[in-house]
């Protein structure tokens, strides 16, 4: 069933269909003055105006009034009779109706439905509307909705495989659980490595024993863990300085070399490290003045 709209610009009136203003919600543009109007708010009742769509002239009816010919100007024999013939005429013209032949009429309402199905279709909330409809399709919303779960889960296995030491030390269950993974994905899990967490309570250093070879003397640092997870030990730097606090030897200790029973510090708690060192600082210093009157000891990862 069409529908009669109005133009609220130029007053154009013509038919509309009712699925493309569903489509457009209601609006449509204008075929005579390209002007876009709600078609829904602008609806002419059916009896407020009759649209007669004719085929043949022959049609139309017949009694309609013929306009005349105009008259021939007459010499004015004065000036009343000139101004009364003149409003005649104009009188006359006004009075004849306006018609058309009924091909006009019925190419006339083609041409504005022809229009108006163009112009809706190219109407930029038209194209809104089918883009909507094609996400609301059902197959592209499950895709898009496994393909977001799937990415997810691959991230979150990454960051699981990069921090596998972190979360292991965590429980015992995740322990065993990433643990039961490595072994599948040939990786290792190794104790948590946080050097903010550490802390070296004490340490001294001294002489213990004069050698041919130099002099051995004895480390001994407390290494407290501040995690309330076990954390990895960490290697251990010594520096011995001169009286102008410049490091004038320097000796790494790897973990290993620390003598700890297991390379873990527990939570909460502290391990000492006891060490023997021979320092010959006769081949070592940069030169005979300089004397070692103090040490530092720094603990890092390497």
């Amino acid at each position: 069933m069409n529908l009669t709209t109005r133009c609220p610009a130029c007053k154009t009136a013509f038919k509309v269909v009712p699925d493309q203003l569903k489509i457009s919600s209601g609006w449509v543009r204008c075929g005579r003055c390209a002007e876009v109007f709600d078609a829904s708010a602008n609806l002419v009742p059916e009896g407020a105006l009759h649209v007669t769509n004719v085929k043949n002239p022959n049609d139309l009816p017949k009694n309609l009034p013929q306009p005349s010919a105009s008259p021939k100007p007459s010499t004015p024999t004065s000036p009343h009779e000139s101004s009364h013939t003149s409003i005649s005429n104009i009188a006359r013209k006004d009075a004849l109706p306006h018609t058309n032949s009924g091909d006009d009429v019925a190419r006339r309402s083609k041409q504005d439905e022809n229009t108006t199905d163009h112009d809706v279709s190219d109407l930029a909330f038209v194209r809104d509307a089918n883009k909507k409809a094609f996400w609301q399709h059902g197959t592209t919303i499950r895709l898009t909705i496994l393909s977001l779960i799937f990415f997810t889960l691959l991230l979150a296995i990454q960051v699981t495989y990069d921090q596998r030491n972190h979360f292991a030390a965590k429980s015992s269950s995740m322990h065993r659980t990433l643990t039961t993974a490595c072994d599948y994905l040939n990786c290792i899990i190794q104790p948590d490595m946080q050097i903010d967490a550490l802390k070296i309570d004490s340490s001294s250093f001294q002489k213990v024993q004069s050698t041919n070879d130099g002099e051995i003397s004895e480390l001994k640092v407390n290494i407290k863990n501040n995690a309330t997870s076990p954390i990895a030990a960490p290697a251990l730097e010594l520096s011995l300085t001169d009286t102008n606090d410049r490091a004038v030897i320097k000796r790494i200790l790897s973990v290993k070399e620390l003598n700890l029973k297991e390379p873990i510090i527990p939570a909460m708690n502290e391990s000492q490290v006891t060490v023997r060192l021979l320092i010959n600082s006769s081949n070592s210093l940069p030169n005979e003045k300089s004397q070692i009157t103090g040490y530092r000891v720094l603990a890092f990862y390497p």
